[in-house]
């Protein structure tokens, strides 16, 4: 007869803490991979952007805001409505095959990315004018290129997690961050070169793909057809629900320019770079949570999901509370001061900004369920919401300026994630009485 090991029994006595100390072992096996592929590619943005920081004055700052926010929506174009479906796809296939997936997303996803560039320069827009022409051209050219290898080598990365090949999406952001670094090495103290920035990006992103190129390892063969208009239609709502998210930021930002100066925007953008290590751990939780909680919720066992969604907010949620605290701590503040001035120049813009950061990235656990009981409808809903939320807040630069900012962000992140809690909770009850 087979016994309870003594663990086992001192676990079940514990309830919850036994329940966090089995994910917390869990994550230390197989969550180091995407702890530092999150780390490493975070370490190499904040490079970056500290480039940017170090070598642009307020204006052109608040320009290269302008540009990364383009940057951003028109990622969300091949991201969401070609590439997060064959993500979603490869959970029902054998780990061997998924890498597969990557010869019939990559040529869609390509001609996708490239289209979406001309998104990106009508988003820079607001900025024409106020530098020089040349500097914008070199600026929205340089993104543009960027962003088409970024969202590829992103797309890559997230396939390699799934396929289980988490040490290759390290390795590729270990790639990344060794470029990032060398780029910063040799330009931080050259004159401002406005293709500077993405010309790195894009630099350390075709690297990384190198680096997957040699080390991928046999990829599988697939069964069957895909289910090309399945995943067509999951990748519609999941674009209008992502681009609910980027328009909303985006809206923000040029309300607050409208009202506050472009100069501000830099101001904000600058204290977002300080609160990003709240991000990078919440990013890196998610390549290990995203996916067991999307094979739970497909599975129809709530129980499970629910369970990795508390784990991720109480260590999201620790983690945001311990740093929004040390930012307070003069010590560090004056460190970071020192390193960042643009950041520290509107007073606790940074500090506000800390626990914001955690507000972006605090519904991935409710996305990923519902993306498992096929709930992209819901997630564009309250994504739409939120980004309405987050728009209608920037209005409060009229009183306190820039620090409207991150005060928006925090609203729409919670606006949708309430919205989207709401759907859960009933598309939960509808999945325990299937």
């Amino acid at each position: 007869m087979n016994h309870p090991s003594k663990s086992a029994l001192s676990r079940a006595r514990l309830g919850l803490g036994g329940a966090l100390i089995e994910r917390f072992e869990l994550l230390f096996r197989v969550a180091t991979p995407g702890q530092l592929d999150a780390g490493f590619a975070s370490l190499g943005s904040f490079l970056i952007q500290l480039l940017v920081l170090t070598t642009f004055d307020a204006l052109e700052i608040g320009a290269y805001a302008f540009a990364y926010t383009g940057l951003t929506m028109a990622a969300l174009i091949p991201a969401n409505l070609v590439f997060a479906p064959y993500e979603l796809k490869a959970i029902e296939y054998d780990e061997a095959s998924r890498l597969s997936l990557l010869r019939y997303s990559l040529p869609p996803g390509l001609l996708a990315a490239g289209l979406a560039g001309f998104l990106l320069v009508a988003a820079s827009v607001p900025a024409m004018g106020q530098i020089p022409a040349s500097f914008f051209l070199g600026l929205v050219a340089t993104a543009w290129l960027a962003m088409v290898a970024s969202v590829i080598q992103d797309h890559v990365r997230r396939m390699a997690h799934i396929g289980s090949r988490s040490w290759v999406a390290a390795g590729m952001s270990g790639v990344y961050l060794v470029s990032a670094a060398t780029g910063f090495v040799i330009l931080k103290s050259s004159p401002p070169q406005s293709w500077a920035p993405f010309g790195v990006m894009l630099t350390a992103n075709l690297l990384g793909l190198g680096f997957f190129v040699v080390a991928r390892g046999a990829r599988g063969k697939l069964e069957g057809r895909l289910p090309i208009a399945e995943l067509r239609r999951i990748g519609g709502w999941l674009l209008i629900g992502s681009a609910g998210i980027a328009v909303g930021g985006f809206v923000s930002m040029f309300i607050i320019e409208r009202i506050v100066g472009l100069d501000s925007v830099g101001h904000i953008e600058a204290a977002r770079v300080v609160g990003r290590p709240v991000q990078v751990i919440g990013l890196g939780l998610l390549a290990v949570v995203a996916p067991r909680i999307m094979t739970a919720a497909s599975s129809r066992d709530v129980a499970t999901a629910a369970r990795w969604s508390r784990f991720y907010w109480i260590v999201l949620g620790s983690v945001a509370g311990l740093f929004t605290v040390a930012l307070l701590w003069p010590v560090i503040t004056d460190e970071l001061r020192s390193l960042l001035p643009v950041a520290f120049i509107v007073p606790l813009l940074a500090v506000v900004t800390a626990p914001t950061s955690a507000m972006a990235v605090a519904d991935v656990p409710i996305r990923a369920e519902l993306l498992g009981y096929r709930g992209q409808l819901s997630i564009a809903r309250g994504s739409l919401i939120g980004a309405g939320a987050q728009a209608l807040a920037s209005l409060l630069a009229i009183w306190i300026g820039a620090m409207a900012g991150p005060v928006a962000a925090g609203v729409g992140g919670l606006a949708s994630l309430l919205v989207m809690a709401w759907y859960l909770r009933k598309v939960r009850v509808e999945a325990v009485d299937e």
